[in-house]
């Protein structure tokens, strides 16, 4: 059955290539040699970007060289914060601009042109980054990281809000956008338990303390469906 659909649809056999490829990765993260860990997490993102690019050259589907630029600048973000590993503030920064690219493509489903939903949460958006702007101005112990993750997060959570609304244009954009949400939170959870003192039976607690990197179960699948949603792009 599947050799039959790859005579007749060679991207179809890509597709399977890079699943397979994927999942080989997917297995690296469970190990314990360090090196093979962070070959496994950046072999995932390098792979997206690539994956990414071919679509957008192969298929030539308007305006899916956003994604090419949102996974280029997800590169970016892990290598300063998964090797680096000490440039929080430069990965947050370009993550904030990862969802902004996210956030074009969305909106290149509608030619760029707001109707009445997409305008109210416009508004919205803009409210909550002067809020939490706000705070980080007035409130010294929301510092530059806070804040960063803090807008990071409401653009993420918006983007899968205005995602939904394209569903039709292209099925994967929202699950890929609700997979990176459950993988930031895992994230929150463990930056929680390192500042403020949580009981073990918290699910806080639980998720931290979890026998693996919960984040990375969401994440990796995530960074695969985002790099495929230009094959599934419906303009």
């Amino acid at each position: 059955m599947i050799f039959e659909q790859i005579k007749k649809t060679p991207k179809i056999f890509f597709f399977y290539l890079y699943i397979v490829l994927q999942f080989i990765f997917y297995i690296l993260l469970y190990t314990t040699n360090l090196f093979v860990y962070h070959l496994g997490c950046y072999s995932v993102i390098i792979c997206g970007l690539i994956v990414s690019l071919f679509i957008c050259l192969k298929y030539k589907v308007k305006y899916t060289y956003l994604l090419v630029f949102a996974q280029l600048f997800t590169l970016i973000s892990d290598t300063f914060l998964v090797l680096l590993d000490d440039y929080y503030l430069i990965a947050l920064s370009s993550f904030i601009i990862v969802q902004i690219f996210y956030y074009l493509y969305i909106l290149s489903f509608t030619n760029f042109k707001l109707d009445n939903k997409h305008q109210i949460i416009l508004i919205i958006r803009i409210a909550i980054f002067i809020i939490i702007l706000g705070l980080f101005i007035f409130i010294t112990i929301v510092d530059i990281l806070v804040f960063l993750a803090l807008e990071y997060f409401a653009f993420l959570l918006f983007n899968f809000v205005e995602s939904i609304f394209v569903f039709k244009s292209n099925i994967l954009l929202p699950f890929g956008l609700f997979l990176f949400i459950l993988c930031d939170l895992c994230v929150g959870c463990y930056n929680i338990v390192d500042i403020i003192d949580i009981k073990q039976d918290n699910i806080i607690y639980l998720i931290a303390n979890f026998q693996i990197n919960l984040s990375w179960i969401f994440y990796h699948p995530s960074q695969v469906i985002l790099s495929l949603c230009g094959l599934f792009d419906k303009k």
